[in-house]
């Protein structure tokens, strides 16, 4: 692998639930196959717990990403044709989990967050997302999320409705996700990355736990060893709250 980057991921029950609902995905193309361009995947995916077999969806959405992209054949000599491959591939899980779905069953539905690194301009990293898990990278100016959550009180914001009188419940209500509607619009970003920077990508167990000022430093106390710091932003998750299962993926550029 060409990128210089230390990585890790956990997944946490919570201390209510009797499922975990949550899984994460990271392929090391020194490990498994991976198109020619691609050095490393790394995504989190969240069941919906509104929709019973949402363990199983969050689980074959990897699957299904997994095969997707390792099959990817499309021939890259830019980085501007990763993302378009990026979008097609989640297209393809969606549809996927909506066809495979047993019939006499509910529908398999899950998030997804994902990040796509090449070895063409290693800088460069290609993130993707549908639902409410986030994707965070560090910065000078602190922790910036990549995109906002699927949610309804986000969608009313951006349409420019008030939304200081919302329930903050709303905002668990997601727009979209994988595996309920073939039209779906998933989110897709290139973003430059360097030496010294975090990335964290999340389910929302996570930061419905901590405010974004505690995972920021968290992250900032354990930068350099990823390990360290799946596992701090987990133990503190479930002191403060663990209502939910807690997945993170965390990676620092050396």
């Amino acid at each position: 692998m060409s990128h210089k980057i230390r990585i890790d991921g956990i997944t946490d029950i919570g201390k209510t639930r009797s499922v975990n609902q949550d899984t994460f995905l990271i392929i090391d193309s020194e490990d498994e196959k991976l198109p020619g361009w691609c050095d490393l995947v790394v995504a989190v995916f969240d069941g919906a717990s509104g929709i019973p077999n949402g363990h199983i969806a969050s689980k074959r959405a990897a699957q299904y990403f997994a095969d997707s992209i390792s099959q990817n054949l499309t021939s890259v000599s830019s980085v501007d044709q990763i993302g378009p491959i990026l979008q097609e591939t989640i297209l393809q899980t969606n549809k996927r989990l909506i066809h495979e779905a047993p019939k006499d069953q509910n529908f398999y539905a899950t998030t997804i967050a994902v990040v796509l690194f090449n070895n063409l301009e290693p800088e460069t990293i290609h993130c993707g997302a549908v639902g409410d898990s986030l994707i965070y990278k560090t910065t000078s100016e602190g922790l910036n999320r990549i995109f906002d959550k699927d949610s309804y009180i986000n969608a009313l914001h951006q349409k420019g409705f008030d939304i200081s009188k919302l329930e903050a419940g709303w905002g668990n209500v997601m727009t979209q996700a994988l595996g309920l509607n073939i039209n779906i619009e998933p989110h897709i970003l290139d973003t430059r990355i360097s030496r010294g920077q975090n990335i964290l990508l999340c389910t929302d167990g996570l930061t419905d736990s901590l405010h974004v000022s505690q995972i920021e430093q968290i992250i900032r106390d354990n930068c350099q060893n990823p390990e360290l710091l799946c596992g701090k932003l987990i133990s503190t998750a479930n002191e403060q709250y663990g209502e939910d299962d807690i997945t993170v993926v965390a990676g620092y550029f050396v």
